[in-house]
């Protein structure tokens, strides 16, 4: 069976998260279900905004029953731009060595505040 996808597109979403989510459905690969609420039919959930409680549960969910998650969000600086970055996230809250497995030292440099630091990653304010 060829994997499929759903995709969370509640209607509260942010104009941010339609465009993204939405360019997404256009440009899938395999199957989508585009749903507002989680049913947890298939290999791989997609969001927008995993901090809201709801999708952040459904996350949680999926992960726990042996899924997959990718989920958009805001970057980590210049968030008030209306092109501003988007932060991609795979099966955790924040970038993984999946999409960069450079040290977490590599941030040093940039000399952009930091809010805190894990072993994994530096998350900035």
């Amino acid at each position: 069976m060829a994997m499929r996808a759903e995709i969370l597109f509640p209607q509260d979403m942010a104009a941010r998260g339609v465009a993204m989510l939405s360019a997404m459905i256009d440009a899938a690969p395999i199957p989508v279900k585009v749903r507002e609420a989680y049913v947890g039919d298939c290999d791989l959930l997609m969001i927008y905004g995993n901090g809201h409680a709801i999708r952040r549960k459904s996350w949680a969910a999926h992960l726990q029953a042996g899924g997959r998650c990718v989920g958009w969000d805001l970057g980590y600086w210049r968030r008030e731009l209306p092109d501003a970055a988007m932060r991609l996230m795979i099966d955790a809250d924040h970038c993984t060595a999946m999409i960069r497995p450079e040290p977490a030292s590599r941030w040093d440099a940039t000399r952009i505040p930091e809010c805190a630091r894990t072993p994994a990653a530096a998350i900035f304010c």
